[in-house]
């Protein structure tokens, strides 16, 4: 077997899209070799943006922020479940055995081909309460989708999920590259930012043949 590694995050670029109501993204080049003898960039951003975790705080009273997830909390064992053309994500008792105890949980929407499309922060599905029930009662470690939120105002979701610790990966992207994989380690590096979300880069290890 050969480890293979499969980047699950979106490039962020002067273009990266930002959510309604968040600060316009800027990323723009403010030294050059020409002029200054080196290269360097300017960098306006709100913390969640492109591919970022949210931390408790950002939607409750808490003191955690990304900076105080551990690399135990942050790497280990995935599962991705394919709920593309569902707009409510709910539970079925097949999840009961494929998502186990302490896992990461990814969910395959198909809703990052709209990243660079306005219906991308208007149109994402949801996740119901009996499924959010389920991810809480398997203790998982952390929630990552291919959307920019698992809810919509007033984010109930969200709140439900971090008052019991579990991070939110958003925005991620390519999580159809797993759907052959049996085993997947995950990593998820966020910045280590007293936040309460982080630029996150995340990667998946598979076995390849």
């Amino acid at each position: 077997m050969i480890k293979h590694y499969i980047d699950l995050t979106h490039k962020i670029t002067n273009n990266t899209p930002t959510f309604p109501g968040d600060n316009t993204f800027k990323l723009t080049q403010h030294k050059t070799l020409k002029n200054d003898h080196y290269n360097d960039s300017f960098l306006e951003t709100s913390m969640h943006v492109g591919t970022h975790m949210d931390a408790p705080s950002h939607m409750i009273k808490s003191n955690t922020f990304v900076s105080d997830y551990t690399f135990e909390q942050l790497i280990g064992k995935a599962v991705v479940l394919d709920v593309r053309n569902q707009q409510a994500i709910t539970y079925h008792k097949s999840y009961e055995s494929l998502i186990k105890e302490g896992t990461i949980v990814l969910l395959y929407t198909g809703h990052d081909q709209f990243f660079n499309k306005p219906t991308y922060f208007t149109q994402y599905p949801k996740l119901t309460n009996d499924f959010t029930n389920l991810l809480i009662k398997k203790k998982i470690k952390l929630l990552g989708l291919d959307s920019p939120s698992p809810d919509y105002a007033p984010y109930k979701i969200h709140k439900k999920l971090l008052r019991e610790n579990i991070g939110i990966i958003e925005n991620l992207t390519n999580l159809e590259k797993l759907l052959s994989y049996n085993t997947i380690k995950l990593f998820v590096i966020p910045l280590k930012i007293a936040s309460s979300g982080g630029f996150t880069r995340v990667f998946a290890e598979v076995n390849k043949n």
